[in-house]
């Protein structure tokens, strides 16, 4: 369990982002601890995927700072940025972003073997988690074969899989129908708290917003 003594899991410090000399966000600041969750809203066009990007070392703010459990992201040289958001950062995506050729399986397990982890103790998590989502009878089938709700079952899945501090979702149920969409956020907000790790979530869909613990609203800077 987190103590009042842990430090954030996500603090975000005065963020400024440009994108062709137009100004997409700035003064953009906030914290997430362990166990909280928050929805970032707003109109397309506003930046909030980049705001994504730039939280989890893809991408870089022109200005400010990004600490991960204490940890400056924003200065830190790339590898170590790599492995820090191996370590403390899991991603869902709209669009799943499967690997086609692995199995449902094969591509929860992919942050695990990333990390380094023994083969016995990948394969104890693994099942435990694709249990957890209710495929375990789908390990073995690719992509391709999977409807669009199981493949956001194991997008989610191997989010969580390597159990890291924050989770980033980027309009996790855009991609599906209103019944999946639920079924499928109701998933993810369980993973989240059973796992106690905190949670930002991209969405336009006010039901989603309304899982969370506050709500965050980013409006697009217009050129004068």
């Amino acid at each position: 369990m987190p103590s009042s003594l842990d430090p954030p899991v996500l603090a975000v410090r005065a963020l400024a982002k440009s994108f062709e000399d137009r100004l997409l966000w700035s003064g953009v600041s906030l914290e997430l601890n362990a166990g909280q969750s928050a929805a970032l809203i707003g109109p397309s066009g506003s930046g909030k995927t980049t705001l994504l990007n730039c939280l989890c070392g893809v991408d870089f703010a022109d200005s400010g700072e990004v600490h991960l459990s204490g940890h400056r992201l924003d200065a830190a040289q790339p590898a170590q940025a790599t492995e820090l958001r191996r370590r403390q950062v899991g991603l869902v995506f709209q669009f799943f972003h499967l690997l086609p050729t692995l199995s449902a399986s094969e591509n929860i397990e992919l942050p695990m073997q990333l990390l380094g982890w023994e083969k016995s103790r990948r394969r104890q998590r693994l099942a435990e988690i694709i249990e957890r989502i209710g495929l375990g009878h789908r390990a073995h089938a690719l992509p391709s074969q999977l409807s669009g709700g199981e493949m956001q079952r194991v997008a989610i899945a191997r989010a969580v899989v390597h159990q890291p501090a924050l989770i980033l979702a980027d309009e996790p149920t855009g991609n599906l129908d209103a019944r999946t969409g639920e079924a499928v956020l109701q998933l993810l907000v369980d993973l989240v708290r059973e796992q106690g790790c905190a949670l930002l979530m991209v969405t336009h869909s006010e039901q989603a917003a309304a899982r969370c613990d506050q709500c965050l609203s980013m409006q697009p800077w217009l050129a004068a």
